[in-house]
């Protein structure tokens, strides 16, 4: 309990904190009645909060998806770039309307948006983490030699 009072974020997500200090952990199985007093009081606007919190206070990942969004909308743009320009040069005769150009380059730019965005994010995400405060190391126990000396840190 000692270590999970070591972390001092605001808006605490107990079950990754415990994870998070690694510390061995075991299963505890058990069997339990029935609920007495019929729904449960945790509506699912209160577990999503719940999953949100797991997720963001624990993980940078949502922010690196978006610039893999990015990364595969201009993929993509490219590739129908590269179709529309062969159509226009190597078949003159399948029309390729005005729009579809201006279609890539919307495609293009938002894809560049969203790496972008993620590269922000990214940083916005360290920042996030290093201002978390949380300790560096736990240590499980402290070995002594027995003479008064400090001793080695486990």
């Amino acid at each position: 309990m000692a270590e999970v009072s070591r972390y001092r974020e605001h808006d605490r997500f107990l079950r990754g904190i415990v994870a998070h200090v690694g510390f061995r952990q075991e299963a505890l199985l058990f069997d339990r009645d029935e609920r007495h007093a019929g729904e449960t009081g945790y509506p699912l606007r209160k577990m999503l909060n719940f999953a949100a919190s797991g997720i963001l206070g624990f993980s940078t990942t949502p922010l690196k998806m978006i610039s893999r969004f990015g990364f595969a909308i201009s993929a993509f743009s490219l590739l129908l770039g590269c179709y529309v320009l062969f159509v226009r040069v190597f078949k003159p005769d399948e029309s390729v309307p005005g729009w579809a150009f201006l279609g890539v380059g919307m495609f293009m730019l938002s894809g560049i948006q969203l790496i972008m965005m993620g590269v922000i994010g990214s940083y916005l995400g360290r920042v996030y983490i290093e201002t978390q405060d949380r300790p560096l190391y736990t240590l499980a126990m402290v070995a002594r030699d027995g003479t008064g000396s400090k001793g080695a840190v486990r």
